[in-house]
């Protein structure tokens, strides 16, 4: 995998876009280049850049996410990085992009955008996060992880494995290498194996606690059963017969009981129908006159039609001569406004030459007025502006004489400082000696450090070392005392199981379960029982109850077909009479020409009597026969309802006899498994025993309590035995953590000894390092004094001062130039402006004349104008004229349409009265027939006078309500008359059997007695059959615990095996292994770098500690000696092996063509700094390209291509070198 361009923007310092071509010839030439700035500039930046690019996160700020974004630059609304690659599966360009709401810098965080691209192409692959997450590792081989170990060696990454110890190494070799899954597998095993052991140990102890019959017993037990079997079977023989003797009984009584009854409801049902007589006869009356209230209906119509128009013509009368007298009230008025009219328009005609001459005189008015003030406003800016320009020739004259004031101090000023001019040339030379003088500070400090840290890591392992001691001793009494409360837990469980295992509790607890279910299972059977029974009790009464509705609908029927046939004779009547009425009204005309002694034509008679008038007509009118139809359709309508009400109630009695028949089924079915689980659950009683649900409640309740009481034995048990194990648990951690602590104590021992060794050596080189700081702080304060700067400030203060200085002179140079600048500028400007107002003044007194001119025209038209209309605007004038007309002609207008409308209002008032009279005489002719008639039908109808008529009519509801009561007395009157029948027959039945002649309560002693054998030889049966199934199950249960038995142990020993090669609570036994492998490897890997860089050196592992490291030296005969007391540029190179070493371990799978290395070179001196980049130099041949970030400025003249990145103003910086530009957007 090879890097190829990177483009970024708005990154920490790096603001702005930015990009780098590393495919270059500079790059490609030399394969070494330098990434070069001061501390803080954002160096580290560009490798933050190609991260975030790929994985979206960075070695020093990980996972890039909406809630948190460190890396974007200040005052910024967004960033973004791109790198372009290749690898062997081709080109791609990996984009990453963030950016605030808006883009505005203080907008909220916006979710990150990721997408990788075929650069050859320009296809997008992915464009979501998770998917590109996904991707970049599957094209580069490489997970971030790998990343920043093969390709980017990130700062202080691999120096920290170097300097931490072999415990702190083993975690960072882990991480590295990718072998923390062998302490986890190790751990793993351990596990396993504990749980696999202490199941082994359950089964066993289980199967000791199984004890089973012998043949003997077993053979006993069945014969015990079989004789007890046939014992309960004729038992319950005897009591189906007690049982059926007493139902017999009981059924009798209860006979004899309901027909008592219906003798008692006869009696008060007479008492009801005598009681009912006089509604009855209410009931009759108001049929009567429900059948008279159409005719009397007619007759209350016409009387109120009568009423109706006698009022009415009352009101026209009077009506008239009021619209009259308003007729001639709007004429008069209409004459006037006429008139008014008139004069307005004579008006309008006379105002119109005047109106045209004030509108010419307006239009001159308006234009000389804007003419005027347009000169006006003119003249206002050419004052404002001669004005603005004399007060800017002020201000110039006064700005020229200050800055002639600030050059002559800036002169005098740079004479004063003329020795800092020497800084442009000595500064740079200054800065390297204040650097190493510095850098020679710093490495006493480190020395001071070092051997202060020695000192304190000896107290703390003497502290520690002593601590091992005490602990040891205290684990051995721990060790004691964990040994005696386990074997005190042991005595204890064993009491409260009663000598017994806890196999033999669990077994008891789970066969009192399943006898408890049992009876469960029978209250419920019992349940469902008695509720078939009442199910088929309320079936049979609800049959019984549709046999006598059905009867009295049949009844009903019959009423309502009378009716229809009767109302259908009446319709058939009444047809014939209107038949006879036309017949009649057209013999009229032949009526008139008979003449008395003369024959009819038709009759042969020679006396006329109709032929003079007086013609018996039929009173038949079409509301009657519409009245009758209407009652015949109701009639119609309630035998339809009463057919559909009987067939109804047919497919319910045939509903509910195949319901009585089912819950006879269902009443046998649920009797037998009743019967059965009685049998199994050894209970003495029968499905028919009243007392069975209180017997099971008080054996349910019984067992409740038992099984409570194992349940707790039991769970005390557990709890015993879960202490146990803690028990054993704390006792292996003991031994553990005293083999530790043992091991710790030795290496304590020989870790006091080397750090003696290392505290001495340290001593010297400090001195060594003091003298040579004395010297170079003598040369910089001769240098600082020649500056005139005390001997007593710091290099670094120093610094400050000198730059501050050179700054000064600068910025005072810059200064000088800029004002004379100035200086000529302000000359130019003030000769120009004094040309300007010269020539302002003069076009202000021409555009003065022009104003007063236009002022005194103005005078003039507006005299003139205030003349005409008494100043008064024309459009108002207009206004008031035109209004006035309009009003008057609409008024006229007005006036006319409504005397035309009052006209025709009388016209219609005198034709209606006219037809209102018609009318009235139309009705009284009308309503003496009808009177006639009505007073006939009140007559037929056994009503003496209207009044009487009124008393017997009643409300709808009224006569339903009667009707419905003696509906009700009819209907029960048939009930009765049925269930008498009914008992009867039943009661004769119930004698012919002739069960017993004994009483009930003799009969229920029997059957009490029959079931109380019963239930003692179920009971010892039940007994008897919870033995045999308990044995049985107990007999399966030992052949599967020896199977599983077999099987664990098996298990057991394969996980048992493993462990003594692999397993560890701590999971050390299998990662030390496995890490000591990949650290030969990696030590192999380091020293093939370290033989390019020097020969003096080898790494080599320490005998004693497994993932220590020592340091063979060759030029003092191969001794070994430990890498903690090497120097900082030896540090460095070793690190630096083992980075390369650990870079290549990471990418064995995959080629890695660039190479970055994050981390300083300021400790190597100049032979060291030349071998490193050397060696680094030579991985240019095997196709790299290496990078590297230092602020070393000897790297300058080492890399000739380099990438500087500059600091600049408010913590902003710039990059410059091969291939580095920066994008500004257009």
């Amino acid at each position: 995998m090879r890097i190829e361009q990177l483009r970024f923007a708005n990154l920490n310092s790096l603001v702005g876009e930015w990009f780098i071509d590393f495919t270059r010839p500079e790059y490609l030439n030399d394969g070494i280049f330098a990434i070069t700035g001061p501390t803080g500039a954002g160096k580290s930046t560009l490798l933050d850049a190609i991260c975030l690019a790929l994985y979206g996160r960075t070695p020093r700020l990980g996972k890039l996410s909406r809630s948190e974004n460190e890396i974007l630059a200040r005052q910024t609304g967004d960033c973004f990085a791109e790198v372009t690659f290749s690898t062997q599966a081709g080109r791609f360009r990996c984009y990453w992009g963030q950016h605030r709401s808006r883009r505005k810098a203080d907008g909220e965080l916006q979710q990150p955008r990721h997408e990788l691209v075929n650069a050859d192409t320009g296809v997008v692959l992915e464009s979501k996060l998770r998917d590109v997450e996904v991707r970049v590792p599957e094209i580069t081989g490489m997970d971030f992880d790998r990343f920043t170990r093969s390709m980017l060696l990130a700062q202080g990454g691999f120096a920290a494995f170097l300097k931490s110890s072999a415990d702190e190494r083993a975690p960072i070799l882990e991480q590295i290498t990718g072998t923390a899954i062998y302490s986890q597998i190790s751990i793993h095993v351990h596990e396993l194996r504990g749980r696999e052991r202490k199941k082994l140990d359950d089964l066993e102890a289980g199967l000791q606690g199984m004890v089973s019959l012998t043949a003997q017993q077993e053979q006993q037990l069945r014969e015990d059963i079989a004789h007890h079997e046939v014992q309960v079977q004729l038992g319950q023989q005897q009591a189906d017969s007690g049982r059926k003797k007493l139902e017999w009984r009981k059924s009798l009584t209860a006979c004899g009981n309901s027909l008592a009854s219906i003798c008692e409801q006869k009696e008060l049902l007479q008492q009801r129908i005598s009681t009912f007589a006089p509604q009855r006869q209410e009931l009759e009356r108001a049929r009567l006159a429900a059948g008279l209230m159409a005719e009397f209906g007619q007759v209350r119509a016409l009387r109120d039609r009568q009423l109706q128009l006698q009022n009415t013509i009352s009101e026209r009368l009077q009506q008239l001569p009021q619209q009259e007298v308003l007729y001639t009230e709007l004429n008069t008025r209409l004459q006037r406004r006429q008139l008014e009219l008139q004069a307005a328009r004579e008006e309008w005609h006379a105002l119109q030459p005047q109106l045209r001459q004030a509108r010419e005189l307006d239009q001159q008015i308006r234009e000389r007025q804007q003419l005027w003030h347009a000169l006006v406003e003119q003249q206002e800016a050419q004052v404002l502006a001669l004005e603005t320009g004399q007060k800017r020739q002020q201000q110039l004259r006064e700005r020229q004489a200050r800055h002639q004031q600030q050059l002559e101090q800036t002169r005098q000023l740079m004479n004063q400082k003329a020795v800092d001019e020497q800084l442009r040339e000595r500064l740079a030379g200054i800065e390297q000696q204040a650097l190493a003088l510095h850098g020679q500070m710093q490495r006493i400090r480190q020395q001071r450090d070092e051997l202060a840290r020695l000192v304190v890591q000896r107290d703390q392992d003497e502290t520690e070392w002593r601590q091992l001691r005490l602990l040891n001793d205290r684990d051995t009494t721990d060790l004691e005392q964990a040994k005696e409360q386990l074997v005190q837990l042991a005595e204890f469980q064993q009491r409260q199981l009663d000598g017994q295992t806890s196999l033999f509790w669990r077994n008891s607890l789970q066969q009192q379960l399943q006898h408890r279910a049992g009876l469960q299972r029978l209250s419920e059977l019992l349940q469902q029982f008695q509720g078939a029974e009442r199910g088929y009790d309320v079936a049979r009464r609800r049959s019984v109850d549709l046999g006598q509705e059905t009867k009295f609908g049949n009844e009903r029927l019959e009423l309502v077909q009378i009716r229809v046939q009767t109302l259908h004779m009446r319709m058939e009547a009444l047809h014939m009479k209107q038949s006879l009425k036309q017949t009649l009204n057209s013999l009229d005309e032949y009526r008139h020409k008979l003449v008395d002694g003369e024959e009819c034509p038709l009759c042969g008679a020679l006396e006329h009597p109709f032929a003079l008038g007086n013609v018996p007509v039929p009173t038949v009118t079409e509301q009657d026969i519409e009245e009758v139809r209407s009652l015949l359709a109701s009639a119609v309508q309630d035998e339809t309802t009463v057919r559909i009400d009987l067939g109804a109630m047919q497919r319910e009695q045939q509903v509910v006899d195949e319901s009585i028949a089912t819950q006879l089924e269902r009443i046998q079915e649920l009797r037998e498994r009743v019967t059965a689980s009685i049998r199994e659950c050894g209970v003495f009683a029968s499905a028919d025993d009243l007392e069975l649900p209180g017997l099971l409640v008080s054996q349910i309740q019984a067992l409740d309590l038992d099984l409570a009481a194992i349940e707790a034995r039991i769970q005390i048990a557990d709890e015993v035995e879960q202490k146990i194990q803690r028990q054993q648990v704390a006792l292996e951690d003991v031994r553990e953590r005293m083999g530790r602590n043992q091991g710790r104590y030795q290496q304590l021992t020989a870790k006091l000894e080397e750090l003696h060794i290392q505290q001495d050596s340290h001593g010297v080189n400090l001195a060594k390092e003091e003298q040579l700081l004395e010297s170079q702080q003598a040369a910089w304060d001769v240098l600082m004094q020649e500056f005139g700067i005390a001997c007593d400030l710091a290099a670094d203060e120093a610094l400050v001062v000198l730059r501050q200085r050179q700054t000064q002179w600068s910025t005072l140079s810059e200064r000088l130039l800029q004002l004379q600048q100035e200086i000529v500028l302000l000359d130019s400007e003030v000769r120009h402006l004094d040309e300007q107002l010269q020539g302002l003044v003069q076009v202000r007194g021409c555009r003065q004349v022009q104003i007063d001119e236009y002022a005194l025209q103005l005078e003039s038209l507006r005299a003139e104008r205030k003349g005409l209309l008494d100043g008064q605007l024309v459009d108002d004038a207009e206004l008031v004229v035109s209004q006035r007309l309009e009003s008057v002609g609409a008024q006229v207008e007005a006036d006319a349409n409504l005397m035309r409308q009052k006209e025709l209002e009388i016209g219609q008032l005198r034709a209606a009265l006219a037809q209102l009279q018609q009318d009235l005489e139309g009705v009284v002719g009308q309503l003496s027939q009808a009177e006639v008639a009505w007073q006939a039908s009140l007559s037929a109808a056994a009503f003496e006078t209207e009044s009487a008529f009124e008393l017997a009519v009643r409300s709808a509801d009224v006569v339903v309500s009667l009707q419905a009561a003696a509906d009700h007395l009819g209907n029960d009157e048939i009930r009765l008359k049925h269930q008498w029948q009914e008992m009867t027959l039943r009661r004769d039945q119930l004698a012919a059997q002739a069960l017993s002649d004994e009483a009930e309560e003799a009969l229920e002693q029997d059957l009490y007695r029959y079931l109380g054998v019963v239930e003692g030889l179920q009971q010892q049966l039940g007994a008897l059959r919870q033995q045999w199934r308990m044995n049985q199950d107990l007999v399966q249960q030992q052949q599967e615990r020896l199977g599983r038995v077999v099987q664990q142990r098996a298990l057991y020993e394969r996980w048992d095996a493993l462990h003594q090669l692999i397993g560890s609570a701590d999971g050390k036994k299998y990662r030390n292994f496995a890490q000591g492998l990949t650290f030969d490897i990696l030590i192999g890997h380091a020293n093939q770098q370290l033989q390019k860089m020097t020969d003096r050196y080898l790494l080599v592992r320490n005998r004693t500690v497994a993932l220590d490291l020592d340091v063979m030296d060759n030029w003092r005969a191969g001794e070994v000696r430990s890498t903690r007391n090497l120097s900082g540029g030896e540090g460095f190179l070793i690190s630096l092996a083992l980075a390369l070493g650990l870079s290549q371990m990471a990418s064995r799978q995959v080629r890695v063509d660039s190479l970055f290395l994050d981390e300083g070179f300021g400790t190597l001196d100049e032979d060291a700094l030349e071998v490193a980049l050397d060696t680094l130099s030579g991985l240019h041949s095997e196709g790299k390209l290496i990078g590297v970030i230092s602020h070393v400025a000897a790297l300058k003249d080492r890399i000739a291509t380099r990438i500087e990145v500059v600091p600049g103003r408010g913590g902003r910086s710039r990059l410059s070198g091969p291939g580095c530009e920066a994008i500004v957007c257009k």
